[in-house]
């Protein structure tokens, strides 16, 4: 039972972090609107397509499901990199659910504000239709993120790198995934950029007429948790997730420019050797506050790209890969290492390579969800710990 006393203790820390998991107090009250991670990356044997990864609902039990008054929307921009990042035009997705009581008749639509249309049995991975622009799952999976929440919890608020150690606090966590294969043409325009930039958010009306709510959103991972970790100072974690995506934060406030600054400082130290410079932090402070994932569909593609291209940029050298991040991406790894000596030593693990279970090349992509009876108590011991908090 220790990987659940970590869980447990991750969840109901004030300063936890898992990916965008449980990031913040609203979402915490708000389970199934809370958007645990976001994938972007050219799809594997398809030019042109772009598979997008949509994961919520963190520690879900067995027959939890989506909610037919929460609107999943992923925002889709043509990009360039220059001398910074800059997203323009593009598409949003809005994937809604029906949900009666009978989980059989269960149903997803996606519609894109061009036109693109896709549904979908939840749970149900239909046959690749080669003509469809957008090909649609959305159900039970097994969660890919993965990470040792003692090691993590050390480096950020306890001013240490500890050892790594093979304990995925993850093991045996399922999500609700939304995975979709996307034509770029037909999302897009045919003259559409090689370069994109992803964000998603979750919304709700509370009736007819009625305001539109933003539950949560995400861009890069690990923003809220990570990089504006609270450290025993003001969350700011849900006044983030109220940026609309692709909003400017500062338009909001300028708590979060302080906040990445003081806190990359603060990581860089904990090797003992300064490697950002106030020049440098600030470009990177800048590039974070842009919270989008940025893919180049015209470079190679694999693992571990997660962060390529805007550590490229920041270098002053071409990138080399399509960025992005994939499913089996140690993106926690990589966070904390280029935070740490900004690229300039070994790269920092936290004993955790890969996920729970393997993610695979084809759609969905996303192992099946774990259901079995050790899998079951976990996830509901963590969710009424959580309730009781």
């Amino acid at each position: 039972m220790k990987t659940l006393t970590l869980l447990t203790l991750l969840l109901l820390s004030s300063n936890s972090m898992a990916s965008d998991h449980i990031d913040g107090p609203i979402t915490t009250k708000h389970a199934v609107s809370d958007i645990t991670d976001l994938y972007a990356f050219p799809t594997p044997g398809k030019p042109g397509f772009l598979t997008v990864i949509l994961n919520t609902y963190p520690i879900v039990p067995s027959n939890g499901h989506f909610a037919d008054k929460v609107s999943y929307e992923i925002s889709l921009r043509e990009a360039s990199v220059g001398t910074s990042i800059k997203a323009s035009a593009g598409t949003r997705i809005s994937c809604s659910f029906y949900t009666p009581y009978d989980h059989d008749k269960h149903a997803v639509q996606c519609l894109s504000d061009r036109g693109l249309k896709a549904t979908a049995k939840v749970n149900h991975l239909g046959p690749e239709t080669s003509s469809s622009p957008m090909r649609l799952f959305a159900g039970l999976r097994s969660d890919p993120f993965f990470f040792n929440s003692d090691w993590a919890l050390a480096v950020s608020n306890k001013h240490t790198i500890p050892a790594a150690k093979s304990s995925n606090t993850m093991d045996q966590m399922n999500v609700l995934s939304i995975v979709m294969d996307l034509d770029l043409r037909a999302a897009l325009g045919p003259a559409h950029s090689k370069t994109l930039a992803l964000a998603a958010q979750t919304l709700t009306q509370d009736g007819p007429g009625m305001p539109v709510r933003r539950l949560d959103r995400v861009g890069r991972p690990e923003i809220t948790n990570v990089s504006l970790v609270p450290q025993d100072r003001e969350d700011l974690r849900d006044l983030f997730n109220q940026l609309a995506p692709f909003q400017d934060p500062r338009t909001l406030s300028g708590k979060f420019h302080g906040r990445l600054v003081n806190n990359i400082s603060y990581y860089d130290g904990l090797d003992g050797k300064m490697d950002w410079n106030p020049v440098m932090k600030e470009s990177l402070v800048s590039i974070l506050l842009d919270d989008f994932l940025v893919v180049d569909m015209s470079k190679p593609c694999g693992r571990d790209y997660f962060l390529e291209i805007e550590r490229a940029l920041l270098a002053g050298v071409p990138h080399q890969s399509c960025g992005g991040r994939r499913p089996g991406d140690d993106i926690m790894d990589t966070l904390f290492t280029y935070y740490v000596n900004a690229g300039n030593g070994a790269r920092l693990r936290d004993g955790i390579d890969r996920p729970y279970r393997e993610v695979s090349q084809k759609f969905p992509y996303l192992a099946p969800a774990d259901t079995s009876a050790s899998a079951r108590l976990k996830a509901f011991v963590a969710r009424r710990l959580l309730q009781k908090k």
